[in-house]
């Protein structure tokens, strides 16, 4: 039954409507609402004709998209009445489906229900799939669930081939690992071992530290000035301080004798500095003179993000014996600006 499709079959226990309209199993009123299958005429006059089920009432009646040619007469297996049967969802067990419904804002990755009640995170590694229109059959992972709206968060890496449109859904019980949380210390499944590509790295064995921030040590103790030089981890360091008008001010400035530095990891943030523009400066040696090489501009159009050394300099890490980063303000000021940085020194 399940590897047929067939989600129900059953006999009429009454005469449907006049001309078709309507189909009467009282049983069906111990079963979940079949809305959106398709309904097929088993014996009778209309046999072999099959119809989306539109309306599934009180009283097992139900009601086709479109009219039978004949009415469905009453009927038992024993006087040979009018059977039927209730196509699923090929493959899929009632018993998986844990939630149905309908679109209320159509999209590619990020569907809507605003119908539903059910908390943040409900349906997280469940399958979404819509039973009809463009993209019937097209189970999709969520990757989260927003219970204020119904919102579905689906894989960003495969959604819906076309729109879906404002139609009827089943959510079919799935779970699949998702990445562990940055450094996480667990070791229960593969991916807490494998670990997150935002783990960062340590040089030093332990029975918690994933692959991930192993191979990052790895690379640091190998890379920068000669495969000889090993990098040290130094503690993440604040930024507190303030760009002003008419100086520069250091938001790091690495320059000790004889020592090469690996900056990985930097996030800066700037009060809203209205009419004026703070300017974040990037410094390193070249030719042994300290050379301004980049500027980033903040402004009051862009200045609620903590950015990244991508976001301002299009890098993901600085290397050099002497690297400094300044900020400083056009017009007006002082204004906050806070942030952190992480780096390793080799000497």
């Amino acid at each position: 039954m399940v590897r047929a499709g067939i989600a129900y079959w059953g006999v009429t226990s009454a005469a449907g409507a006049a001309g078709g309209t309507t189909l009467i199993c009282a049983d069906l009123d111990n079963h979940a609402p079949y809305l959106g299958h398709t309904i097929k005429i088993l014996t009778g006059d209309s046999a072999g004709q099959e119809k989306s089920i539109q309306a599934h009432a009180a009283g097992g009646v139900i009601t086709p998209d479109s009219a039978f040619t004949d009415a469905a007469g009453a009927g038992s297996i024993i006087t040979a009445g009018t059977e039927f049967c209730i196509k699923g969802l090929t493959g899929i067990n009632d018993e998986d489906i844990i939630a149905r419904g309908t679109f209320t804002l159509s999209d590619l990755v990020q569907p809507e229900d605003n119908t539903r009640t059910e908390g943040n995170g409900f349906f997280k590694g469940n399958l979404i799939m819509p039973t009809e229109g463009a993209c019937a059959n097209q189970a999709r992972l969520l990757t989260s669930y927003t219970g204020v709206g119904g919102v579905f968060d689906i894989d960003p890496g495969n959604p819906f081939s076309n729109l879906p449109g404002l139609v009827d859904y089943v959510i079919i019980k799935f779970q699949t690992p998702f990445a562990p949380p940055a450094d996480a210390g667990e070791n229960r499944l593969p991916a807490d071992t494998i670990g997150h590509k935002a783990d960062t790295a340590v040089a030093v064995v332990n029975a918690t530290s994933s692959i991930m921030r192993y191979v990052k040590g790895i690379l640091n103790a190998v890379g920068g000035a000669s495969l000889s030089a090993v990098f040290q981890e130094k503690a993440d360091v604040p930024v507190d301080i303030t760009a002003i008008n008419g100086g520069q001010t250091d938001v790091f400035h690495l320059n000790a004798a004889t020592t090469r530095y690996l900056v990985r990891s930097l996030r800066l943030k700037c009060a809203d500095p209205g009419a004026n523009t703070v300017s974040v400066r990037l410094y390193r040696l070249i030719n042994d003179g300290l050379i301004l090489v980049d500027t980033f501009e903040i402004t009051t159009l862009n200045f609620n993000t903590h950015y990244s050394l991508m976001d301002m300099f299009g890098v993901p890490y600085l290397a050099g014996d002497e690297l400094q980063v300044t900020v400083q303000v056009d017009a007006g000021g002082p204004y906050a600006v806070i942030g952190q940085y992480s780096h390793a020194t080799a000497t």
